[in-house]
């Protein structure tokens, strides 16, 4: 079995395109009109075979899964797999989660000091851009066939409140992850439960608006077509939100 795309999209895009030890960028521009070059390597946290570093007793079938997967540069890489008591299973997966929070964070950031405007974001100019999502459907709508995630939130005024956006989040990124494989009776499962999770968000005083769109991102040396999924959660009475339907494109 090989890593899929969709896993490898997944991967890159959550990483930032960044070594999620040393942090260092994982393409660099040709010069002169060359090609670019691809510093990255996609490495398995738990060896594909015994005999590999951090290997199992036996072959592991899910090696090539989103969640056994971290990408390092190639000078990382080859540390990593030279020091596997170093190194562990455990560390490795502490630090790919560390780092993606890390991308997400710095995400966040540039998305607040870019809200003059911008084609490629639809909430570039605040919430009102985005479509109130008011179905489970919508919201699946959405999510479906995404690598990758853009959420914003109002600030939580406590910690109840922190950890219901946390969940809320959460909930849905792991289903979105998903929802691509599922059969359709598992969809309509899907579609239930995500509208039972709106409407406690619509309990606790939240609004949530969002929208599935296709962008052109690059990874490695060509510029990809990726589904990015765009959902904002505000608190009802936000002076931004206006009426208008939901949905997505």
């Amino acid at each position: 079995m090989a890593i899929s795309e969709k896993t490898r999209k997944i991967l890159w895009a959550r990483s930032g395109n960044r070594c999620a030890l040393c942090r260092c960028e994982l393409t660099t521009s040709g010069l002169d009109g060359s090609a670019a070059t691809v510093l990255g390597e996609e490495c398995h946290i738990v060896g594909r075979q015994p005999a590999g570093p951090r290997g199992m007793s036996e072959a592991n079938p899910g090696a090539d899964h989103y969640d056994n997967l971290i990408l390092l540069c190639r000078n990382c890489h080859k540390l990593v797999d030279s020091n596997p008591a170093v190194y562990t299973v455990e560390m490795l997966t502490l630090q790919k989660g560390a780092h993606e929070s890390w991308v997400r964070a710095n995400v966040e950031r540039n998305r607040g000091k870019s809200r003059t405007g911008g084609d490629d974001d639809p909430n570039s100019d605040g919430v009102t851009l985005l479509p109130r999502v008011q179905s489970g459907i919508d919201l699946c709508n959405i999510l479906r066939g995404a690598y990758a995630y853009r959420f914003g939130h109002d600030e939580a005024n406590d910690r109840e409140e922190s950890d219901l956006l946390a969940y809320f989040f959460q909930e849905i990124e792991d289903w979105g992850d998903l929802l691509s494989d599922m059969s359709m009776g598992k969809v309509v499962e899907t579609e239930f439960r995500l509208g039972q999770l709106l409407a406690e968000m619509r309990d606790r005083g939240f609004l949530v608006f969002g929208i599935g769109r296709t962008e052109r991102h690059t990874i490695g040396k060509s510029r990809d077509p990726w589904r990015v999924a765009y959902v904002q959660v505000v608190r009802e009475g936000n002076p931004g939100v206006v009426g208008g339907p939901s949905g997505s494109d």
